[in-house]
């Protein structure tokens, strides 16, 4: 390895720093940004470019994002990176790093914001009958519950305690994206699996490391569950209730959304429910519901 190049490295990992302190972004965001730079380390090193970041200059960098293209990543991920390096140069220029913002001239493609899939009532109801036939079938469907139930996000249910839930007042204590506390209702069906999880269940987790546990929900080997974990006990589960398409947490999220829409609650609640720092996020759930009142519209009225 050069010089350079770990001399690169280190102002990554100042950077990387920064955004920890400074902007208060997710561990998944953050990693993700990692990686995005040293995807753009490799480029430059594999092909003989300036890794000097003072010597930089735009071209190199356009030729990374031309690269990631060809490779066949989604325009979200492109997306991301470009704002990543954008956000890297920004950063390197304020600490007298380089004597440009090489970064500036890139241009962020659009992205066309694609309608989120989500799940219909009785494919929810299958999904739940289906944890009948897992090896923990009470903590399996207390997952679902609270993540339909809830609309919480997968991280969000994974950092989940014991001291969580305040069963009197049926609310969640949430720790969400940017260090965030909200409380969540937890209704009745999700209460109910929970308690039939921690009576049935979680006793036998928790024998198998042999030690308490502070997290609510625990893995097949005692362990605080994954993110992993979940997506593939959903994936198992959506194909044991015959369900054709993917099932995701972000999906069951997406579902608790648009059903509360489609029943008429408003979009400001479903921000605060959701945890949406900007309501045009919450937004998009407008145009799903929008199809569903084209559709009771073509049915019902003699004018359709």
């Amino acid at each position: 390895m050069t010089e350079a190049l770990k001399t690169l490295q280190n102002q990554i990992d100042c950077f990387i720093d920064s955004l920890k302190v400074e902007r208060a972004l997710s561990f998944h965001t953050i990693d993700a940004y990692r990686q995005d730079l040293y995807q753009l380390c490799e480029f430059l090193h594999n092909n003989q470019y300036e890794c000097k970041t003072e010597a930089w200059s735009t071209e190199p960098l356009r030729k990374f994002i031309v690269s990631q293209y060809e490779k066949g990543f989604e325009i979200a991920t492109v997306a991301r990176r470009i704002a990543c390096i954008k956000t890297f140069c920004h950063f390197l220029l304020n600490e007298g790093w380089a004597t440009d913002d090489w970064g500036k001239p890139l241009i962020l493609p659009k992205i066309d914001r694609k309608l989120p899939n989500i799940l219909t009532i009785s494919e929810i109801e299958n999904l739940l009958r289906a944890c009948k036939s897992q090896k923990y079938p009470y903590r399996d469907r207390a997952i679902i519950e609270i993540l339909y139930g809830t609309g919480i996000r997968v991280s969000e249910l994974c950092k989940l305690n014991t001291h969580s839930l305040n069963h009197e007042k049926e609310l969640f204590l949430v720790h969400g994206k940017g260090d965030k506390d909200r409380y969540v209702p937890v209704g009745t069906p999700a209460l109910k699996a929970i308690d039939n999880y921690i009576k049935l269940n979680r006793g036998e987790l928790i024998q198998k490391k042999g030690i308490p546990h502070k997290s609510l929900f625990l893995g097949d080997q005692g362990q605080t569950l994954s993110r992993q974990s979940i997506f593939n006990k959903l994936d198992k589960l959506a194909k044991t209730a015959n369900i054709k398409h993917k099932v995701t947490p972000h999906i069951l999220r997406h579902s608790y959304a648009t059903h509360l829409l489609e029943n008429g609650a408003d979009l400001r609640v479903i921000q605060e429910l959701l945890g949406h720092a900007d309501i045009s996020t919450t937004e998009r759930y407008t145009a799903v519901d929008i199809k569903s009142i084209k559709k009771k519209f073509n049915q019902w009225h003699p004018r359709s």
